[in-house]
């Protein structure tokens, strides 16, 4: 059997960092021995770097005392140079501290719990989505007015009733009940409008969620001269019909007689997408622009900015996504009222891309003197080679300029303090978000899927899987990322013990006839007088016992003998039964330790046997 041990484990030597470990299990309880002590992330995908002082190699990499299911991946990437951001806020995380918002009015956003929440004047939001409550980033929005006198109350005046009769009986999209409207068509081509005076560019949202019925509902914004037909399911979703063209009426259709709805927060406001819903009571409402600030993290004017996120509304003028400033000069990432980004070094460098619409975003900007280069979405515009840039560190970063219509989702941001090759900026401004590895694994699974599809669930159960890349020839690298996703684990996280980063010693001749494996039980029985017998369970850890025959001397001295120097019976060693199976690889490869040391026996001259058994570590 071609038999594999790997050894030394280089990762205790490694320098740690990332975002998004719990407090009480840090990324620091990765370099401890005991594997049951594991570091876990704060949701279902964990990242961190591990930095070394040189570059070490890594002929087998390993991942014991993970919670990844047989959905679960993980991904390994080795890197040329240093890819740690000096500045890394992810706003799927929550809000980090010092950063400020200045709004002068209260605004919505949905929460974790897929409800509409409302955010105090001057307090920063985080957007869910409604629908699977995952964390969007951190919503900033210019000021907005709803020109509808009653957002969710369709029973008021303001709103006129054709065949239709309107309770306000319905729980609306913040969980309250009698707070949003029931329409019930009367007859045929029921409808419910309201008026406005509002002219030229608009756009009228509507959350909107089916009771009864199958006919089809209609929409408008111009007194049904034209309409949009919608979609509706038992669950709310807002819908939105812009125009720029005449009318005063907007209205909700019920094409069929008994269809009923239930209708929550209708907007109408200027522009030609929908913002956050804006609470009216019999007069119009607004909600004030934001604006935000963060602290700079030590950043310098000298290097490069990349932001991820979603764009919900064009601006009416050139207005800035993310920008950093020394008081004087300033870094900027902007976006035009035709959607087309840029980006600014005070007045100079003004590099444009291909245009970009509402929706996901990735942008990157690197700058240097006479060194200024601008990515969007993977694509770069032309570099600039002329300019000065500021030496001095960053005093301020500022997130969405919201005025003049422009609404923004952040999701991530990134700041360096060196410039950016072109194609490390490409490929920030994609959604990998990182440098060109000099190393990628690939999305690997946790567990072989020949296991999982020869095993049933019961015979996986509570089986200590170790997760290993044997990359075909050993890359070499200081800097190293490792991402762990599991977005279906039940635990709402992902969490590991122990990584392995060593050299591999596959044995020519493998295991001889004879070799064991199997578990150590370490349970403990007492007998009382009656004969009954009460145990103390405790975890089995899996042992192996094997002979080799090596007909090399330099193998048995450089191997054999070096990894008893190396390691005692204290280090660790990656064992592998079979470092070509996947079909029972989990249940017989694992993270150990020699039990004992054995010396070699020399059989005839340049011929030798080496002796070894390894204890699982746990």
């Amino acid at each position: 059997m071609p038999l594999a041990l790997s050894y030394p484990n280089r990762f205790s030597a490694a320098a740690l960092s990332g975002i998004g470990w719990t407090t009480g299990l840090p990324l620091s309880f990765l370099t401890t021995r005991q594997i049951s002590q594991v570091a876990r992330a704060v949701r279902t995908r964990g990242t961190f770097y591990a930095t070394w002082p040189a570059a070490i190699e890594a002929g087998v990499i390993g991942m014991a005392g993970h919670n990844l299911t047989t959905a679960g991946t993980w991904r390994v990437r080795g890197f040329g140079a240093d890819p740690r951001p000096a500045l890394h806020i992810d706003f799927t995380l929550g809000i980090p501290a010092g950063l400020t918002c200045t709004r002068a009015s209260d605004a919505r956003f949905f929460g974790s719990n897929g409800l509409l929440q409302v955010a105090s004047s001057n307090v920063a939001r985080i957007q869910h989505d409604p629908v699977t409550r995952q964390p969007l980033g951190l919503l900033v929005e210019a000021a907005a007015t709803n020109a509808l006198l009653w957002a969710r109350n369709l029973t008021q005046p303001a709103w006129t009733k054709t065949s239709a009769t309107v309770a306000l009986t319905a729980t609306g999209i913040d969980g309250a009940a009698n707070s949003a409207s029931r329409f019930t068509a009367a007859a045929a081509n029921a409808r419910v409008t309201a008026t406005h005076a509002i002219g030229g560019s608009r756009v009228f949202s509507v959350f909107l969620r089916r009771v009864t019925g199958t006919g089809a509902v209609r929409l408008t914004n111009d007194a049904f001269v034209s309409s949009s037909t919608v979609t509706l399911t038992s669950a709310w979703q807002r819908f939105e019909i812009a125009t720029s063209g005449a009318g005063t009426t907007v209205g909700i259709q019920l094409d069929t007689s008994g269809d009923i709805i239930e209708v929550d927060f209708a907007q109408l406001e200027t522009g030609a997408t929908a913002s956050s819903p804006i609470l009216t009571a019999g007069t119009s409402a607004t909600r004030s622009g934001e604006t935000i600030t963060a602290p700079p993290g030590g950043l310098t004017m000298t290097g490069a900015l990349v932001v991820h996120g979603t764009l919900v509304r064009l601006p009416a003028a050139s207005r800035s996504i993310a920008a950093i400033t020394d008081g004087t000069a300033g870094a900027d990432i902007r976006v035009t009222s035709a959607g087309v980004p840029t980006a600014e070094y005070g007045l100079q460098a003004a590099i444009t891309t291909a245009p970009i619409t509402p929706g996901p975003f990735r942008l990157g900007f690197s700058y240097a003197t006479d060194n200024f280069r601008f990515s969007s979405n993977g694509a770069a515009g032309t570099p600039d080679t002329s300019g000065t840039a500021s030496t001095l560190a960053a005093t301020a970063l500022f997130l969405g300029s919201a005025t003049d219509g422009l609404s923004i989702i952040i999701s991530e941001l990134r700041g360096f303090n060196a410039v950016r090759t072109a194609a490390d900026l490409n490929s920030l401004t994609t959604a990998e978000f990182e440098h060109v590895a000099s190393y990628d694994s690939g999305t690997v699974n946790a567990w072989p899927a020949e296991w999982v599809s020869g095993t049933t669930a019961e015979e996986r159960a509570g089986v200590r899987g170790t997760a290993i890349l044997s990359p075909g020839s050993a890359p070499s690298a200081q800097w190293w990322r490792i991402d762990l996703v599991d977005s279906a684990n039940p635990a709402g996280f992902v969490e590991a013990g122990r990584f392995f980063f060593g050299s591999r010693w596959r044995p020519t001749r493998g295991a001889l006839s004879g070799a064991r494996l199997g578990y150590i039980d370490r349970s403990t029985s007492v007998e009382a007088d009656s004969g009954a017998e009460y145990f103390v369970e405790r975890p089995l850890p899996r042992t192996a016992e094997f002979n080799l025959a090596i007909f090399d001397e330099s193998v048995a001295m450089g191997e054999a003998l070096e990894i008893q120097r190396q390691l005692g019976t204290t280090g660790e060693v990656l064992f592998q039964w079979d470092d070509g199976d996947t079909t029972y690889q989990p249940a017989r490869s694992w993270l150990g330790r020699l039990r004992e040391l054995q010396p070699l026996t020399c059989l005839w001259r340049g011929h030798w046997q080496a002796s070894f058994e390894v204890k699982e570590l746990l």
